[in-house]
């Protein structure tokens, strides 16, 4: 969905969840002194996987990118409208005596809450992993359903007695 049709308050809520994906990004990359003076130092490895998410009529779907992550390891909760995902992903396990030239896949336990748009039937609620993509199928509840409401004129009443 492009930015044109999402409320401006939608809108304004993701461009400020992507910068602060963003920054977080950056802080991990540029390491331990770029978090600690964030404040973030964490005491093991930390990542958020990349999400996607839509809504069709009846139902939104959220992808996740968790490759390397066995689907065992991972957890799917759903409180309210707060969906979160969370897991661990091993270690690269080098060879004992290798030289490790670059490593740029973060490890580690993660945790990602995804703020869903509005609210979703706990009861049907789906998920499966495939080829390192966990895919969460959410059908909406029957009040975020949206109902064609007939429109009635003067002359479509009937009389009144």
């Amino acid at each position: 969905m492009d930015e044109q049709q999402q409320s401006p308050l939608a809108a304004s809520v993701e461009r400020i969840r992507s910068e602060l994906d963003n920054w977080m990004e950056v802080a991990v990359q540029q390491g331990e002194k770029a978090l600690d003076k964030f404040g973030l130092k964490p005491t093991t490895g930390v990542w958020l996987p990349k999400v996607d998410m839509a809504e069709s009529g009846d139902e939104i779907c959220v992808w996740v990118d968790l490759a390397g992550v066995n689907p065992a390891d991972v957890s799917v909760e759903l409180t309210g409208n707060m969906l979160t995902i969370s897991g661990e992903r091993p270690e690269t396990p080098f060879a004992e005596g290798s030289t490790v030239h670059l490593v740029e896949r973060t490890s580690g336990k993660f945790q990602r809450p995804i703020p869903l748009p509005i609210p979703v039937n706990a009861d049907d609620v789906h998920a499966e992993a495939n080829n390192g993509v966990l895919k969460v199928t959410m059908k909406k509840s029957p009040e975020a359903v949206a109902r064609q409401i007939p429109i009635t004129s003067e002359g479509d009443a009937a009389p009144e007695e």
